[in-house]
């Protein structure tokens, strides 16, 4: 997906699939997860002027297909654009624009599947006229691109965060590779998404075009100003465990490493230890903060069946009563906890 100027000043939009995943397959062993991973860099100067005007530019030279190594470290890539417009019949009107970028792109994975995929820049706009308010308007545009091709060897959900400042621009499009469909096409300039833009992936290639830059198009005069743009976006694997559980009472219930989501349930076991498990005296499990099940003194290495929505991530906890170590003294209760992609 090479990068146009055509692409930019386009209005937000955004396209995702309907369904998604409802299993959590085994991944292949095939392929490496990523076919591509380069990154782009080009300066632009343009006429946006309504009348007659002369440009003069200087571009840093473009740079296609930079390595970006996977699992290693970010790859930097820089651009810059400046330059004057001069009305035409009148030397005394002139603007002048410029703007430079410097950006790095990293991607990563994880069990045969992509992990991270991410480009973060800053740079710098400004603008300057010799009248208050030029005739002729120029646009300087400085932006990169990490450009992916990936598989995914088992179903997920890719989630999509930005930030960005005035005077930047971000474009975002993820299409299957085999259909060509467009599930994410995102563009926008000097402002982010509201929150993330979470999308499913069923098992598949797609490619990935996560682009920002710096822009500033005026005929009055820009205050030299700093500016930074990020995109990142993160896969995570269907009903796969988010945030390992933690707590005390992880000695006394295990939470599983992911959901079943073909059973649409969370099996937790109690330990086997039998000291330990002589020690409980109840165990109460939620799932995003609803009670779902209770068990009281609960056998040994018995698992558990905890009812969770497919459609939405669950976190889970589990409060263990315990007894007393000495008769005469209160029991504690203790816990543990994680959180679980959602199946589908």
């Amino acid at each position: 997906m090479p990068m146009s100027p055509r692409r930019l000043g386009a209005a937000l939009v955004a396209v995702a699939v309907a369904s998604g995943p409802a299993v959590v397959p085994q991944p292949a062993q095939a392929l490496p997860v990523f076919s591509k991973a380069e990154g782009d860099a080009e300066g632009l100067f343009l006429n946006r002027s309504e009348v007659s005007c002369t440009p003069a530019s200087t571009l840093s030279p473009p740079a296609f297909g930079i390595p970006v190594v996977v699992d290693g470290p970010a790859t930097s890539v820089a651009a810059s654009a400046s330059g004057s417009m001069t009305r035409t019949g009148d030397p005394t009107d002139v603007v002048s624009s410029t703007t430079h970028f410097d950006a790095t792109g990293a991607v990563s994975s994880l069990g045969g599947n992509p992990r991270t995929l991410e480009v973060t820049g800053s740079g710098s706009v400004s603008v300057s006229t010799t009248q208050s308010a030029s005739q002729c308007r120029a646009e300087a545009v400085s932006h990169v691109a990490l450009v992916t091709a990936f598989t995914v060897s088992q179903a997920g959900f890719l989630t999509i965060t930005t930030t960005a400042t005035a005077h930047t621009l971000i474009l975002v499009g993820v299409e299957d590779a085999v259909s060509g469909d467009k599930l994410v096409r995102l563009v926008d300039e000097g402002s982010a998404l509201s929150g993330p833009l979470t999308i499913p992936l069923v098992p598949g290639s797609y490619e990935g075009d996560f682009e920002i830059g710096a822009r500033v198009r005026s005929s009055v005069p820009v205050p030299p100003r700093a500016v930074s743009a990020s995109v990142r976006a993160v896969f995570t694997v269907a009903g796969s465990q988010l945030t390992a559980d933690h707590g005390r009472g992880g000695s006394y219930v295990s939470l599983p490493d992911a959901r079943e989501c073909s059973a649409h349930v969370l099996l937790p076991t109690i330990t086997d230890r039998k000291r330990q498990a002589r020690r409980i005296k109840r165990v109460t499990f939620f799932v995003n903060g609803v009670p779902v099940t209770k068990a009281r003194t609960p056998h040994r290495g018995v698992q558990l069946a905890l009812p969770a929505d497919d459609g939405a991530r669950a976190d889970v906890r589990a409060e263990v009563a315990l007894r007393p170590k000495r008769k005469g003294r209160s029991g504690t209760v203790v816990a543990t906890e994680a959180t679980y992609e959602a199946c589908s």
